[in-house]
């Protein structure tokens, strides 16, 4: 496989939207609906892109295999646009009238995994968003987004997000550290139980 890091194609947006929606298991948070987890998983991405300052994705000849999004300190976000912007919104409406109890109880965690790493850390950026097509895992398009990602970045201290529901084993073999970890019980709405999560806050020095 030739993989290439290349600007994300404006056609390939509802790809990567199905890549997040399975490898993050959106379906525990909405259900299975298929409108709906489309719905959620673009709100999702057009949210992530409002605040970016670096969007990579991974092609394969003209195939898109996988989308790496960050937001750095200091630089300009350069994807914004009112129309994702007025999508945002809807979606955040939709989402916290009838999925709070899931969505918002993640956030939440995220929220409070960040004050307590705060107050021995000053990071320098996020990775907000990596996604692999499914079918691709294992093929080094997740490294090769993060090296692309890292080349103009050494001494900067990165964070990002995660839990025990995606493959978070990928951070661990790559040389970031947990520093911060949250438990949380989330109500599945694909199998209608509950469920334990271990929500994560990853970070790492890169040399």
């Amino acid at each position: 496989m030739d993989i290439k890091i290349k600007k994300l194609q404006r056609k390939d947006y509802n790809k990567v939207i199905n890549f997040a929606t399975e490898g993050m298991h959106f379906q525990n948070f909405i259900g299975n609906n298929k409108t709906l987890l489309y719905l959620y998983s673009k709100c999702f991405l057009y949210e992530e892109m409002l605040e970016a300052t670096q969007i990579l994705a991974a092609y394969n000849k003209n195939e898109v295999l996988g989308i790496l999004i960050a937001n750095m300190k200091g630089r300009k976000k350069k994807y914004y646009s009112l129309g994702k912007k007025i999508y945002v919104k809807i979606g955040l409406f939709i989402q916290n009238t009838f999925f709070k109890s899931n969505a918002a109880q993640f956030d939440i965690a995220c929220d409070e995994m960040f004050e307590e790493y705060k107050k021995t850390n000053n990071p320098d950026g996020e990775i907000a968003y990596l996604a692999v097509d499914p079918n691709s895992v294992g093929q080094g398009v997740g490294t090769k987004l993060l090296e692309a990602f890292e080349k103009d970045k050494k001494g900067k201290l990165i964070f990002l997000y995660t839990d025990d529901l995606c493959t978070y084993q990928f951070y661990d073999k790559r040389g970031f550290d947990r520093p911060i970890e949250k438990d949380i019980i989330l109500h599945s709405l694909s199998t209608h139980k509950p469920m334990d999560v271990k929500c994560m806050l990853y970070n790492k020095i890169i040399k």
